[in-house]
């Protein structure tokens, strides 16, 4: 027995098992990286980044590691440079599990002249709540979101009520939206206009749909739409096109109000008709009007994603099936309770708020598209900062990174993002970095001193 043993630590020390070793590695590094290319780097972390094939390559690395020093023993003062660059490896190896298990990396979106302290992050997370007086809401779930391992077709989730399960049946990963806008025969729906909007450097069609009995609002940036059914004033001078759908009635009243001292505008149009604004030469045209309409949703299965996938889930109560997109609440309603799903990624507070002053936007000559951009926040302690797309921010432990932004359909930023790296595990591997560095430097001293050591 003690023989085997014995066997069994030299072949853990031995060069064979650390080739088979590093041989594990590169598969499976190879691996994943031909998944991130694939998909992107969260499947590829579900599939094998984060996974326990991964953990046992670099733990049997780590063991190679530990037992080729041990075979050595009793150590010698020519051991030095090897002891010292293998040690890094192991610390090395250490910090990456520790940046692996308790490291965080995110988003953090900002509106202009807003603040925000949550981060979201990959894992995502399922809650059910019911509210039986439109007020209070009782918790009535709380689960995993990460559905890709687990699809609902496969294992479907079922969530008890008082009038039947709510179930989750269905998730696409890859999903392309497609958003209609059709006739609803309900009376609580409000009116929906297709539009287009352009001048020599603006052309946008888009839908504008009043939900319930609040004024529909289109933000264009120093500009908005407001589609109402009801009288509209503004509280003070802007620029605004007021679009009012009565009852019965095939046209739509307008108000185009100015934020300079010029006086309303009124007038009434129906499908085809054009309005000229006066802002910046902008025309604006009614393409469709429907007087009761409502969003039906549509998710279109890829087998890649994009920039216009989004994940999305189909939920199914009461013989009805609903689509829900990642990131989004859906609501469902009976004679006596209402039911909020919330799906979204997981949210972390960072322990304080930084406020978006001003975002920069460069853009390549005689183009649109974006050249350069930076964001001017404030942060606790430190005040005003800028964050570039080559200069990020360092505070409380948190690494903020421009990464992109949002904006309206005009073109003009409304918010940052962000981009959110924690990691504890860095100053291990940078002990083990130089550990490494010093091993491997050591071993070209003690070469030459051994070898002067052979000619005296």
């Amino acid at each position: 027995m003690k023989q085997l043993v014995y066997k069994m630590f030299l072949f853990l020390g031995s060069l064979k098992f650390a080739v088979v070793v590093i041989l594990y590695l590169a598969v499976t590094s190879a691996i994943g990286t031909i998944l991130e290319s694939k998909y992107n780097a969260e499947i590829a972390g579900l599939l094998m980044y984060k996974t326990v094939y991964m953990y046992i390559g670099l733990a049997g690395l780590f063991i190679c590691i530990l037992f080729s020093a041990l075979t050595r023993w009793p150590w010698k003062k020519k051991h030095i440079p090897f002891l010292t660059a293998h040690l890094g490896i192991m610390i090395l190896i250490y910090g990456s599990w520790v940046t692996q298990r308790y490291g965080i990396d995110g988003s953090l979106t900002i509106p202009i002249n807003e603040k925000n302290q949550w981060i979201s992050i990959t894992p995502k997370e399922l809650e059910v709540y019911a509210s039986y007086d439109g007020q209070k809401y009782t918790s009535l779930y709380q689960g995993d979101g990460e559905f890709y391992l687990k699809p609902p077709s496969k294992h479907p989730i079922q969530i008890p009520t008082e009038e039947g399960n709510i179930e989750i049946v269905d998730y696409i990963p890859f999903a392309l939206k497609n958003t209609k806008i059709v006739e609803a025969n309900d009376e609580n729906f409000g009116p929906a206009v297709r539009f287009s909007l352009s001048n020599d450097n603006v052309n946008v069609t888009e839908w504008i749909l009043q939900r319930g009995v609040r004024d529909a609002v289109y933000a264009l940036g120093p500009a908005k739409i407001i589609l109402t059914t009801k009288t509209y004033k503004p509280e003070e001078k802007e620029n605004v096109l007021v679009l009012k759908s009565s009852k019965g009635d095939d046209k739509l009243s307008y108000t185009v109000f100015y934020k300079k001292d010029k006086p309303p505008y009124h007038g009434t149009a129906k499908v085809g008709d054009k309005i000229q604004t006066g802002w910046m030469g902008l025309e604006f045209q009614i393409l469709e009007f429907v007087k009761k309409a409502k969003e039906k949703n549509e998710f279109l299965a890829r087998p890649h994603p994009s920039d216009r996938t989004m994940a999305a889930i189909k939920v199914k109560y009461q013989d009805q099936e609903y689509w829900q997109e990642l990131n989004s609440l859906l609501r469902v309603f009976t004679s006596t309770t209402a039911y909020i799903l919330s799906w979204r990624n997981q949210q972390i507070d960072i322990g304080f708020p930084i406020q978006l002053d001003e975002f920069k936007l460069g853009k390549y000559p005689g183009t649109q598209r974006a050249a350069s951009y930076s964001s001017i926040v404030t942060v606790p302690e430190i005040g005003k900062t800028e964050i570039t797309m080559n200069e990020p921010l360092k505070y409380s432990g948190y690494t903020f990174y421009q990464a992109s932004f949002q904006q309206d359909p005009s073109g003009e930023p409304i918010a940052t993002i962000l981009s959110v790296n924690y990691d504890p595990g860095r100053p291990i591997k940078y002990v083990g970095s130089l550990l490494i560095v010093f091993g491997s430097i050591l071993l070209f001293y003690f070469r030459k001193y051994y070898a002067k050591s052979k000619k005296v």
